[in-house]
C-alpha cells in the first residue's frame, strides 16, 4: 500500500510526489469477494509514502479498510504538510486487486500545497516471496 499526490493506474508505478510521511497504522481489513472479511492488525507506525507490505491469507478481495490510530501526515520536501484525519480509508479493488482512493478530506498545516489530492493505493501480490 502507498501513498501519493499523482493518480496513476497501477498504483505500484505512480510518480513520487511526496517524499515522505508518518502515521500509526492499525488494521487492515480485507474484504473476501464472495463475503466475509479478515481484519490484520499492524499497530506500527509507518511511512505511508515509502508505503509498506502485509502478509495476507490468499483468497480473492475486492476492498480493503486501512484503520488509523493517527492523522496521516503526508510531505514533499518541507515546502509543504498534509494532514489526512479520517480513522478509516476504504478502497474498492478491480477484477485486478489494484485499487486507490484520494485522502479526502485533508488540509494543509505547513507551506502552500498545489497538485491533485493524495491518495491510497493498494495492490495485492499473490506470488510467494517467501
Amino acid at each position: 500500500m502507498q501513498t501519493d499526490t499523482t493518480p496513476s493506474p497501477s498504483p505500484s508505478t505512480a510518480p513520487r510526489d511526496l517524499t515522505d510521511g508518518t502515521a500509526r497504522l492499525d488494521t487492515v481489513r480485507m474484504y473476501f469477494c464472495g463475503s466475509g472479511y479478515q481484519d490484520y492488525v499492524v499497530d506500527e507506525v509507518i511511512d505511508p509514502v515509502a508505503g509498506f507490505s502485509l502478509d495476507i491469507d490468499d483468497g480473492s478481495y475486492c476492498a480493503v479498510d486501512v484503520k488509523w490510530d493517527t492523522p496521516v501526515f503526508t510531505d514533499k520536501n518541507g515546502s509543504f504538510r498534509l494532514k489526512y484525519d479520517e480513522a478509516t480509508t476504504s478502497v474498492s479493488l478491480d477484477a485486478n486487486e489494484v485499487g486507490q482512493t484520494d485522502f479526502t478530506p485533508f488540509t494543509v498545516t505547513l507551506g502552500s500545497f498545489t497538485g491533485n489530492d493524495p491518495f491510497l493505493g493498494i495492490v495485492i501480490d499473490h506470488t510467494d516471496v517467501g
